[in-house]
């Protein structure tokens, strides 16, 4: 039998296609070349899903900002906790995941 999704599940699922679909055209365009409708197109959605979730584009790529800075902030502490004390750190590894991490917080390894 199929699971039944609750509102709360639904609606949280609607705002992670939209973050995802406005980080790839925000990527691409930017915020002031970035269209709404370009973005709901590409997750499939209405302009007013946008405005349900979010209530402006700006608030929107605010939360875009505000979920890399979390996969940032989570992909350094598993960096800082892959070492078990400071002086186990291997400067270059460490320097190695810190590049991969800063140039895109879900690429890092």
């Amino acid at each position: 039998m199929a699971e039944r999704w609750t509102k709360e599940r639904r609606t949280e699922h609607t705002r992670q296609i939209l973050l995802d679909a406005a980080e790839e055209v925000f990527a691409r365009k930017g915020l002031t070349g970035a269209a709404l409708e370009e973005i709901a197109d590409a997750a499939g959605f209405t302009r007013g899903a946008i405005y349900s979730q979010f209530g402006a584009k700006e608030k929107l790529f605010l939360a875009v900002v505000d979920r890399q800075r979390q996969r940032f902030l989570d992909g350094f502490a598993e960096v800082m906790m892959s070492f078990h004390r400071l002086s186990d750190v291997d400067i270059d590894e460490l320097a190695e995941r810190w590049r991969q991490l800063s140039s895109g917080a879900d690429r890092a390894v």
